[in-house]
């Protein structure tokens, strides 16, 4: 936390229960409580967390940033408050975008992998603020129904892919790369395919198709550099999620690539946290606890 921000906590006992993953949904809160304090900058000042629970029409849920087609229903509350200085209209149209961040270069899968993860637990999420007025986050889960000693029904969260593997294809032409992030990916429970480079990468894509359930792909390689191998993974499949592992800023990388359905970045050097928000934002619920860091 940034020295002189203050926490106001406001929490609710005997909360109903929620059905979920854990790992995200103390990712998710991080996450935002991370976003208000760096919206705060050096100032001394609050973050108010409160926690509650109420009945949400289907109506108000529309009107969340996901819109989803939410039934009227229970749902536990998570508000996130700061005392900072706001986000304007246009700002606020942006905040989910995987390249966006009004930050430092590196820092935009954030709130992209808040948005996943509410999305993932089919919940909804709401950002409430005016220039000059500081914001509040909200995010609404569903409450479950518990009759006293009946543990909930325990229920895996709907995959955002219908491919039968979890499967991550990477395409690297270093070979350090490679193998670090094979580690990273599968210290988090996954199975990885490896290409080193664009010819490679988009052949064992076309033959593995079926399986493979995202794609990381290195900007700047020898053969097929990444923008041709993702303008020709995008004539086969439109949806699959693609994230570019690259070297440039985002401000380059996302100049190049905005309008054409990319679905994130992921800058050099990069952590396991930093691939866990990646992967928390376009899959299905992450395994795996160990990190595993650049050497």
């Amino acid at each position: 936390m940034l020295a002189g921000v203050i926490l106001d906590l406001s929490l609710v006992r005997n909360l109903p229960a929620i059905e979920g993953d854990a790992t995200q949904i103390r990712q998710m809160i991080g996450n935002l409580v991370t976003n208000a304090a760096e919206a705060i900058g050096d100032v001394p000042s609050t973050i108010r967390i409160r926690t509650g629970a109420m009945f949400a029409e289907h109506a108000y849920l529309a009107t969340s940033h996901l819109s989803p087609d939410l039934p009227s229903s229970s749902y536990v509350f998570l508000e996130i408050t700061d005392t900072g200085q706001g986000i304007g209209a246009d700002t606020q149209a942006r905040l989910f975008d995987p390249f966006f961040t009004t930050k430092f270069t590196g820092r935009g899968l954030g709130l992209s992998a808040v948005l996943g993860i509410v999305r993932s637990h089919r919940g909804a999420i709401w950002v409430e603020s005016k220039p000059g007025q500081g914001a509040t986050f909200r995010v609404l889960l569903p409450a479950v129904e518990v009759r006293p000693g009946v543990a909930p029904p325990r229920k895996t969260l709907p995959a955002i892919s219908a491919r039968p593997a979890a499967v991550v294809l990477v395409v690297d032409d270093e070979p350090a790369v490679r193998k670090v992030t094979t580690r990273m990916l599968e210290a988090c429970g996954l199975s990885v395919r490896v290409a080193s480079d664009g010819n490679e990468g988009l052949a064992m894509y076309l033959e593995h198709r079926q399986e493979i359930a995202l794609v990381l792909l290195d900007l700047t390689m020898p053969g097929l550099d990444g923008e041709e191998v993702f303008l020709e993974i995008r004539k086969v499949d439109p949806l699959i999620p693609i994230v570019l592992m690259t070297g440039f800023t985002e401000h380059d990388a996302s100049a190049r690539f905005r309008g054409r359905n990319l679905n994130g970045l992921l800058q050099k050097p990069f952590r396991i946290d930093m691939i866990r928000e990646l992967l928390a934002s376009q899959l299905t619920p992450l395994r795996g606890q160990d990190d595993v860091r650049e050497q």
